[in-house]
């Protein structure tokens, strides 16, 4: 599934440089709210950093807590997800999660990216 992409202001950011530049251009780390479902089984807290995500994924396409588990990026019984801003970041993701550190926020929102806070519903 591919999505809008919006106005990018960089191509690519590192963590370090998202908060610098976020600052800068005045990107606040604001995000869309949504609700993803996951099944009842489901039940550990799994961190999965930016750089992981960047090398898993193309641009335009979404990032949720599924597509994580398919990709083998975090582990089949994840029922949360909290995204951190470890590496860089050089495409355009909407990415939706339980909790986003502020500099992934940032640098999913400085590539033309979307972030979106999730409450993670079971599915029965």
């Amino acid at each position: 599934e591919v999505f809008e992409i919006h106005e990018a202001v960089v191509e690519e950011v590192s963590s370090e440089e998202a908060d610098k530049i976020a600052e800068e251009q005045h990107i606040d780390a604001t995000m869309d709210e949504g609700i993803d479902y996951i099944t009842s089984k489901d039940t550990k807290k799994v961190i999965v950093n930016i750089d992981s995500i960047s090398k898993a994924y193309h641009a335009g396409e979404i990032v949720n807590i599924a597509s994580l588990k398919e990709k083998k990026l975090i582990v089949k019984n994840a029922k949360f997800v909290k995204v951190l801003a470890r590496g860089t970041l050089d495409k355009p993701l909407k990415i939706k999660a339980g909790e986003f550190s502020d500099t992934a926020i940032k640098m999913i929102r400085l590539v033309g990216g979307s972030p979106t806070h999730v409450k993670y519903v079971i599915k029965k």
